[in-house]
């Protein structure tokens, strides 16, 4: 039975919950470089935000990629590591997720990436406990949002999804979850957040509990 009057905030893991943006840009670059891509075609970090998307097959294909998904995941975790030491959480992420939860919000990680990935850096950070569970490995979100929506027991319209990137809002939007943006310290970005759906946007995190209260108090 739907609690009507439970509510949910699901967040994406990479570029929300931890500051890894820097480390997926800069090992995809690599990557598209190792597939023959030349250095003077290889995305700036505004080019990359503004065009990836999930699946990352079309972005690829852009740059004249043939190789298939697969090899290309391949050859991105084989790179990652070299760049992820430096990766942290986003400082206002511990204090945001526990105010949300004193406000009695049901919380989950919804991401694209592998779940012993996910597992190991909210292990790595002590962030586990923060939330209630972890929905990993589905390039396209729609299902995973609607699944945690499912089990929390949540009408979709009484629970939102924080993402960083236009097809993380185009997934919430298609499984009828309110999609919130996280533009972090990216000035370009709201734009490219609300064209692609996005019903607020933040550059802080802290300033999401109170947005989040406003949009799912009109519900």
């Amino acid at each position: 039975m739907a609690d009507r009057n439970g509510r949910g905030v699901f967040f994406d893991l990479d570029g929300v919950v931890l500051d890894s943006i820097g480390a997926i840009w800069r090992t995809t670059r690599e990557v598209l470089f190792a597939v023959g891509v030349p250095e003077a075609r290889l995305p700036d970090v505004e080019c990359f935000l503004t065009t990836f998307a999930m699946p990352c097959a079309s972005f690829y294909r852009a740059y004249g990629v043939t190789s298939s998904p697969a090899e290309l995941d391949d050859l991105f975790f084989r790179i990652i590591p070299c760049y992820e030491e430096v990766v942290e959480p986003y400082w206002g992420i511990r204090p945001t997720v526990e105010r949300l939860r004193t406000f009695g919000f049901r919380t989950a990680i919804v991401s694209s990436g592998r779940p012993e990935r996910i597992e190991a850096k909210l292990s790595k950070f002590d962030l586990r406990g923060l939330f209630d569970a972890v929905y990993a490995g589905a390039a396209i979100k729609t299902e995973s949002l609607r699944a945690a929506s499912a089990d929390f027991g949540l009408p979709p319209e009484r629970a939102c999804f924080v993402g960083d990137l236009s097809s993380d809002m185009r997934d919430a939007r298609a499984a009828g979850i309110l999609p919130i943006g996280f533009a972090a310290d990216y000035p370009f970005m709201p734009p490219v957040l609300v064209t692609a759906g996005a019903v607020a946007w933040v550059h802080e995190l802290e300033d999401l509990p109170s947005v989040i209260t406003g949009l799912l108090s009109q519900c």
